[in-house]
């Protein structure tokens, strides 16, 4: 006695599904059946859930793969819009703005800060861009001079976090004289917003930016560093009460390190050797009085640089070292 109890057959030819159900419905029962050659039969000696092989659809019939855990393949295209109505829900709720919606669009969102006038996306971008000193440079002395004070605190920081040291003109001429030190001299520049988004008093933000394009090691540094995703972020907020249905939520706290990207030093066994930098030129670094010398050594970690983001975090994950351990999220 055969100890096959599930049967299913599927014609190839049509891809239509001739028998799928167990092998004792089949005693009493006749199905027309096309030619051998054109059958493709499934047998399985357990009732309970049998796991396909083949998954018919409409032009083809394809097998099922299976992932290293040993569940099958979604060969199917799925989309999961949960997550966000979620957010939406909780950032309506947080504002307690009733007419919020979810809307097709997300970035519809990015702004939902109290007091601001409704803008477009395309508005909102072009005030969070940075400001050429051409144009700081055509406005009022007032608005000038909060651009210089900003320039003077960035200069500040430098020094606070001793990320660069300035050259005197003796080793500034022999680095630009050696045809290898010289090609180790990367460029840099100030950069200028308005955090304000031209709503209100002028909020100048310096931010002094090597062009990190232009490091001689770009192609040995380690550039990665580990960011949340989109799934660690849910899971570590509030947000999961709402999006698990449970009573018990997680709190999250959140801290800005101001200047971030100023702390760390290099790794020395990634280079090959002293990197410069030379110092940022324009009317507003020139009012403010600040980075006076023509080359700097680069001692830490500099805004710009690609590997400040992994830096950073090295600086970090060694300040917390003493009684924390890292995340798998």
């Amino acid at each position: 006695m055969s100890s096959v109890k599930w049967r299913r057959s599927i014609d190839a030819k049509t891809r239509r599904v001739i028998t799928n159900c167990p092998i004792d419905h089949l005693d009493n029962e006749t199905f027309p059946e096309p030619e051998a050659l054109d059958i493709i039969t499934e047998l399985w000696h357990d009732h309970a859930s049998p796991h396909f092989v083949f998954e018919v659809f409409d032009d083809n019939i394809e097998e099922i793969t299976h992932a290293w855990d040993g569940s099958p393949e979604n060969l199917g295209p799925s989309r999961c819009n949960y997550f966000f109505k979620t957010y939406v829900n909780k950032l309506a709720q947080r504002e307690r703005d009733l007419d919020t919606t979810l809307s097709e669009s997300e970035g519809e969102f990015d702004d939902m800060t109290k007091g601001m006038p409704a803008k477009t996306r395309q508005q909102q971008k072009a005030e969070e861009k940075e400001l050429h000193w051409r144009h700081i440079m055509a406005q009022p002395h007032d608005y000038i001079q909060k651009f210089v004070e900003a320039t003077v605190k960035e200069a500040k920081s430098f020094m606070t976090w001793k990320c660069h040291k300035p050259l005197s003109p003796q080793e500034e001429e022999k680095v630009l004289a050696d045809p290898v030190l010289k090609k180790r001299v990367i460029n840099s520049r100030g950069c200028y917003r308005d955090k304000s988004k031209n709503v209100g008093p002028v909020n100048a933000k310096t931010r002094i930016v090597a062009q990190g394009n232009q490091d001689p090691d770009l192609r040995s540094l380690t550039r990665q560093s580990p960011p949340p995703n989109r799934v660690a972020e849910f899971l570590i907020s509030g947000i999961n009460q709402m999006a698990f249905e449970t009573a018990m939520a997680w709190k999250l706290w959140i801290a800005d390190a101001a200047t971030a990207f100023l702390q760390g030093t290099q790794d020395v066994s990634e280079r090959a050797g002293k990197l410069y930098l030379r110092a940022p030129r324009d009317p507003i670094i020139a009012l403010a009085g600040v980075f006076r010398s023509r080359l700097y050594e680069i001692t830490g970690n500099l805004y710009g640089l690609s590997n400040a983001p992994v830096t950073w975090s090295r600086e970090v994950t060694a300040r917390l070292a003493l009684g924390f351990q890292d995340s798998l999220l």
